[in-house]
């Protein structure tokens, strides 16, 4: 759950075009500027903790403090420097010195979450893969459940729930006040339904990743990608798994800022229009056809009404949201929203959709007086 990455909205508008293709090519030594690695690196380790971080020289203390306080150790930590312009770089050095855990410590240009991700996974060498991000920590047996159900359960994939919190610990939400967990054993395809259904909720966060699979179907998260890019790498690694497991406990913390980049991406937003349209070309391909469905008739049409109600709020230039959705493209996919009207959310999004697609410039004004 990156909060700090975007710096301004003309990169972001530039960001929205990017769709690279291919395996992780974006994280080559030219855009690296130095790699630490410590003296005990190399003796293997169990799990590979991934840490993106840009200008979170604040954050981080707790976010390592929480690894030290993991009842199982048998970690390394990756961290990544996406080119901050504070002291991320020199506290990152410190506190990991401190862990006394194996680590490596990428220091990069700027790239965005996903290029330092990436940048991460090239270097990892444990058996399981963690994303965590600076902003957020673990509860103290996070690691240790999480790697008990993948051991006991056989499976490649493990995923807990979540606390968001705000940045003094309080608790604002609990995972169980919106989604549910499923059973101890799932199967991949299932769960991929129930996600995009939105009834469960898969944090990149909150989950162990055999690492073997990422790398022999070439999974990479997508550069430029802005937003989704954690569900499109989610869904597509269940894709490829045989069994997952859940534990039914909030074991993470997630750490809400109302001025996060998050919540300001601006137009850059609709980068998750072309997550969904990929992702959906994917499942396709994987004759995964209930889940491709799902994104056409849901999620996808979903999105475009939801992105553009967070740009009206935001202000965006009404020129620009207009040119994005008078397309006949977007209007075609938003009359393929079919919901079951069951529930007060999708009564409402029912009518914004025929609103949207009476006018688009109604649908944008309307949008910054929705709460």
């Amino acid at each position: 759950m990156a909060h700090c990455y975007y710096k301004n909205g003309e990169k972001e508008k530039r960001a929205f075009a990017i769709q690279p293709k291919g395996r992780r090519k974006e994280s080559a030594k030219s855009e690296e500027i130095s790699v630490e690695f410590s003296p005990d690196r190399g003796k293997g380790s169990l799990v590979s903790i991934i840490i993106p971080a840009y200008n979170s020289e604040k954050s981080i203390p707790r976010c390592i403090q929480s690894l030290n306080a993991q009842e199982m150790q048998d970690f390394e930590v990756i961290a990544v420097d996406d080119g901050s312009t504070d002291s991320t770089l020199e506290v990152l050095k410190n506190h990991l010195i401190e862990l006394d855990r194996p680590y490596v410590i990428v220091s990069r240009r700027n790239g965005g979450v996903s290029v330092a991700r990436n940048s991460g996974i090239k270097y990892a060498e444990g058996k399981y893969l963690f994303f965590l991000d600076a902003d957020d920590y673990l509860s103290p047996d996070c690691l240790e459940k999480l790697h008990g159900s993948v051991r006991n359960e056989g499976s490649d994939f493990a995923y807990c729930g979540f606390n968001r919190v705000d940045e003094r610990g309080n608790i604002l939400a609990k995972y169980s006040d919106s989604f549910r967990y499923l059973a101890v054993n799932v199967d991949p395809k299932e769960l991929v339904l129930w996600f995009l259904k939105k009834r469960v909720w898969l944090s990149i966060g909150c989950a162990l990743y055999r690492k073997d699979i990422i790398d022999s179907n070439d999974l990479a998260f997508t550069p430029g990608c802005m937003y989704g890019e954690d569900q499109e790498f989610i869904v597509k690694f269940l894709i490829y798994c045989d069994k997952v497991s859940c534990v039914p406990e909030d074991l993470m913390y997630y750490v809400y800022h109302s001025s996060s980049a998050t919540q300001k991406k601006g137009i850059s937003w609709f980068s998750g229009i072309e997550m969904w349209r990929r992702l959906d070309e994917f499942l396709e391909k994987q004759d995964a056809k209930e889940s491709s469905q799902l994104i056409r008739n849901y999620r996808l049409p979903l999105s475009i009404l939801e992105i553009t109600i967070l740009n009206a709020k935001q202000r965006v230039q009404k020129d620009d949201l207009i040119s994005l959705l008078t397309s006949k493209r977007v209007r075609e996919e938003v009359r393929e929203l079919r919901l079951s009207l069951t529930r007060g959310s999708e009564i409402r999004f029912w009518v914004y959709s025929k609103i949207f697609l009476l006018s688009p410039s109604l649908f944008i004004y309307l949008s910054r007086f929705i709460k």
